[in-house]
């Protein structure tokens, strides 16, 4: 099977995928309750160190999470750029609190992303990045249990690149779904709802 037909098949799986979750995302787009549906769940991973992590790994601290891919042009080194100033005015306040908090960079591209490749990518970020990545059908769960997506489009050549929603997500200490933030909202906002949320003030 050619490159790009793989990349046409995956793509259009996950559009299609896109009918089956639609009310997931519904719900995750216009509720801010977590209690009233269940966003995220176990999973099984490859830690950007190399070694196989599930949920229960960063089980007892909280993850401020984002879905993307190295070779993002802008979107995600702009999301990540903007955890990265998030994190270090929280702890301008509170380091103690702040600290508990883990970003955590979900690749959604596992073809080009190694966990060699990953740890180079967040190495440019805040000092407590973690990555992950993981076969298509684990991030295929992770990311639709989150009523997100992702899906790979051809570009010029055998090239791909990879179109996702950029959504941050808040994980509580015992591994449950918090909150999540839009890309409309600003760092303001952001680090206004994780202060409530974490008493940091």
């Amino acid at each position: 099977m050619s490159k790009k037909f793989k990349i046409f098949l995956l793509g259009l799986t996950c559009v299609v995928s896109l009918s089956v979750i639609g009310a997931v995302s519904y719900l995750l787009l216009t509720s801010n309750d977590p209690e009233e549906i269940q966003i995220g769940g176990p999973f099984e991973l490859t830690h950007h160190t190399g070694k196989v992590v599930t949920d229960e790994f960063f089980h007892g601290r909280y993850l401020l999470m984002y879905f993307g891919f190295t070779n993002c042009p802008a979107t995600c080194p702009g999301t990540l750029l903007q955890m990265t100033s998030i994190l270090n005015r929280l702890e301008e306040v509170n380091a103690k609190r702040a600290r508990q908090i883990t970003p955590l960079f979900v690749s959604v591209d596992p073809d080009r992303d190694t966990p060699e490749a990953i740890h180079s990518y967040i190495s440019h970020f805040h000092e407590r990045f973690e990555g992950l990545t993981g076969t298509i059908e684990q991030l295929t769960d992770l990311v639709y249990s989150y009523g997100s997506y992702f899906s790979y489009s051809p570009t010029e050549g055998a090239d791909y690149t990879v179109n996702h929603s950029s959504y941050l997500y808040l994980i509580g200490p015992n591994g449950k779904y918090v909150t999540h933030f839009s890309p409309d909202e600003t760092s303001d906002q952001i680090i206004e709802s994780i202060s409530e949320k974490l008493n940091i003030g």
